[in-house]
Formats: C-alpha cells, sequence, structure tokens
C-alpha cells in the first residue's frame, strides 16, 4: 500500500469493496503497541492532513460552484480580523487545495484555524444566504488558505501530507457491470 501511495500524487485513492475490507482488516489487526508507535509518530507533526489536490484553486472553484461567491471568499478572507492584525501572504490562486476538511493538528493551531474559518465564514455568509453544503465548500478553501498562510508565516511548521483511502461504490458498480458483460 505504501508502494501504491507513493507511486501516485492524488489525494484520494479509490477503493472498491474487497480492497477496503483489506485495508480495514490491516487496522483492525494493529495491537496496542502498533497504534501506540503510529500516534507518537502523528504527535511529532504539528498537523496532519491528506494531501491536496494539485489544482488552481480558484480556476476549481469557479468551475464547480457559484463563480459569483469566489469574489465573496476572497474579502472575507482579507477581511477577517487575523488578516487586519497580521500581514497577508495568501495567494489567491494557489495551485493545491486541501478538499477533505479533515485534518489532526496541534490544540493551539485547531482553536486559531477554527477562529479564522468561522469568522471568514461568518462574514461570507453576511454577503450571501448560503445553505447546506455551500459552507463546507467554502471552508475547505479557507483551510487551504490558512494553511498557506501558516507555512510562509512558519517555515518549519511540521506538516504531513497523507492520501485517504474511500469506498467508491462506482467501482464496485463497474465490477459487477464487467461480470455481467462476460456472462
Amino acid at each position: 500500500m505504501r508502494q501504491h501511495f507513493a507511486a501516485f500524487h492524488i489525494a484520494g485513492l479509490r477503493r472498491n469493496s474487497a480492497d477496503f475490507a483489506k485495508y480495514l482488516a490491516m487496522r483492525r489487526a494493529l495491537d496496542a503497541t502498533a497504534i501506540a508507535r503510529v500516534k507518537t509518530w502523528l504527535a511529532s507533526y504539528d498537523i496532519v492532513t491528506p494531501k491536496a489536490n494539485d489544482e488552481n484553486i480558484e480556476v476549481q472553484w469557479k468551475q464547480f460552484h457559484d463563480p459569483d461567491c469566489w469574489d465573496i471568499l476572497v474579502n472575507a478572507v482579507r477581511e477577517n480580523r487575523y488578516f487586519l492584525s497580521h500581514p497577508n501572504r495568501i495567494f489567491f490562486e494557489l495551485q493545491r487545495c486541501y478538499f477533505a476538511n479533515m485534518y489532526i493538528m496541534r490544540r493551539e493551531l485547531l482553536d486559531e484555524y477554527l477562529t479564522f474559518c468561522f469568522e471568514v465564514l461568518a462574514l461570507c455568509r453576511a454577503q450571501k444566504n448560503l445553505t447546506g453544503r455551500a459552507l463546507g465548500y467554502f471552508s475547505e478553501r479557507v483551510f487551504s488558505f490558512w494553511l498557506y498562510q501558516k507555512r510562509i508565516d512558519h517555515p518549519t511548521l511540521r506538516v504531513l501530507e497523507l492520501p485517504f483511502l474511500f469506498h467508491d461504490t462506482a467501482l464496485d458498480a463497474a465490477a459487477v457491470t464487467a461480470a455481467l458483460a462476460s456472462a
């Protein structure tokens, strides 16, 4: 599995049911010592996050979401208290975006990020009535901007990017379709 992770520079690795079950079995087989080693390893980082997608964050937003909302998001990031009191070094045309909203980080960093995130989201909501999953889409970009800024401000920040696995029912459907076609 590590060889597969190293060979592909993608954020999420889609797995069918059989492969995902093998992964879960491997995880469930970890004993207390192995779990303690994983925890120690993770604790040596300030932030652990899934790999970023390598694509232009603005282009991706405008392709899949309301293009008018992009300016609302950018302005909210620029106008939050964090950047009013710190130099804003964010490059709003990042070529990397963290879409998963999954992370492990030190408590003080999490507090800083969530304060930043919720303030930006409140500023966005004040400009446009956002419902459903929209706030989640905004927060994924907010995390990308925040992490970029943190890495610029703190070059020694220890960030670990890992791929994540997810069960893809489309892969299972493709396997069933192929099996039916060959029968």
